[in-house]
């Protein structure tokens, strides 16, 4: 029986998906996903399949939000995903605005699967992030 402690949990690849997103290190942020995956953005209403679609989704976003970064805010997990709340910045004509997201991410051999965003963007003065 081991002593080791597993530091690999959803919350910790947190760190390296909100690290590379802030880097608009796109290749980086696609090798955290499975070559199936799938995002379900549901403010866009599209969604996203497999790592070539990912790649031309970052690229337009980064695109189109070169300023853009990231902040969490909340987050918690269980076996499989993790539930995170998140505040965007620099998406869009308004630099002041934010876009709270509410992500929930499933996991299958320490990589995302499956991931689905809620999110509106809301003025700077009524948001927290």
């Amino acid at each position: 029986m081991s002593n080791a402690v597993n530091t690999d949990t959803c919350l910790t690849r947190l760190d390296k998906f909100i690290t590379r997103m802030n880097a608009h290190d796109i290749p980086g942020v696609i090798e955290l996903y499975t070559e199936d995956c799938v995002l379900d953005d549901l403010g866009a209403d599209s969604v996203v399949r497999g790592h070539e679609e990912l790649f031309e989704f970052l690229t337009g976003m980064f695109t189109a939000a070169p300023g853009m970064t990231g902040k969490l805010v909340a987050a918690c997990e269980d076996v499989d995903r993790v539930w995170v709340e998140w505040g965007w910045h620099g998406v869009g004509p308004d630099p002041e605005k934010v876009h709270r997201i509410v992500s929930v991410m499933r996991y299958e051999d320490g990589r995302i699967k499956h991931a689905t965003d809620f999110w509106r963007g809301i003025g700077a003065e009524s948001s927290q992030s």
